[in-house]
């Protein structure tokens, strides 16, 4: 008795060189995303960091938005999914951040220190 590679179930394997059940799982097993540990996934960093400054993380959206930056990273997808997870990331994120706060600018602040300097004045 084996164990499946994929979805863990004993079977009897007909060979000494069987990982998966039968051809369903060896076929999801061959097209599920790689992700390489310990990979830098600057998408993932930006949408964390853009979401965390908006208070918006911890948020149903927010980690949607990671997941899909996650899955974007990984490898093996076909050109069109691509496409596809990009623009349900915008998406996702446009929704998470429909109601943030806009995060301060430091030209934003000098200028407007600037006005209320010459109204003073």
């Amino acid at each position: 008795m084996r164990t499946c590679a994929s979805c863990g179930r004993q079977f009897e394997a007909q060979r000494s060189t069987a990982r998966y059940c039968g051809s369903t799982c060896r076929s999801r097993a061959h097209r599920a995303p790689v992700v390489s540990v310990g990979q830098a996934n600057p998408l993932r960093e930006a949408v964390r960091q853009e979401l965390e400054a908006a208070g918006r993380l911890e948020t149903v959206l927010g980690q949607q938005a990671l997941m899909l930056a996650d899955r974007l990273a990984a490898q093996g997808d076909t050109g069109s999914a691509v496409a596809a997870l990009s623009r349900e990331l915008r998406a996702v994120m446009e929704a998470a951040l429909a109601d943030a706060p806009a995060a301060a600018d430091a030209l934003d602040e000098l200028a407007e220190r600037r006005r209320r300097k010459a109204a003073g004045a």
